[in-house]
């Protein structure tokens, strides 16, 4: 199939210094967030024995999700560098701490509701900041249209 004129190569826009990784680690930082509202459920559910409790859970999770605008607009102003580490940072040690709460046998909805709140807190908007990324490092608006 050929290409119509003035299209990019996928491979011209990923060339850049700097693209192919952040490409790669955006991509990766990226796989968990779909599977996690059904990780969340059935990890509470289990430690629980409760499908309300769990319910509850990624309710609050997705009830804190909605705060994404505002770390967007944190990043915006203090920049990734300096936003996301920690970000990604409060948001592995949350779920480590909820995987291991599950395993430890805490049964404790509290607990839950309150990591699972702040899961919801800490996903770094790596969609959002990838696409800011992107303007910088393919300009020509048809590579940034490829990317």
């Amino acid at each position: 199939m050929s290409r119509p004129p003035g299209a990019v190569d996928l491979r011209a826009v990923l060339r850049p210094d700097g693209a192919l990784r952040a490409f790669t680690v955006s991509t990766l930082g990226r796989l968990s967030y779909p599977t996690l509202y059904l990780a969340l459920l059935l990890t509470v559910q289990d430690a629980t024995g409760s499908y309300a409790v769990s319910g509850s859970c990624v309710g609050a999770y997705a009830l804190a999700s909605i705060t994404m605008p505002l770390r967007s607009r944190l990043i915006d102003r203090r920049g990734p560098r300096r936003v996301l580490p920690g970000l990604s940072l409060a948001f592995a040690i949350s779920l480590l701490l909820t995987a291991g709460a599950a395993a430890g046998g805490v049964q404790t909805p509290w607990i839950y509701l309150l990591l699972s709140t702040i899961i919801g807190l800490t996903p770094a908007p790596l969609g959002a900041v990838m696409r800011g990324l992107w303007a910088a490092l393919a300009p020509e608006p048809e590579a940034r249209r490829r990317a």
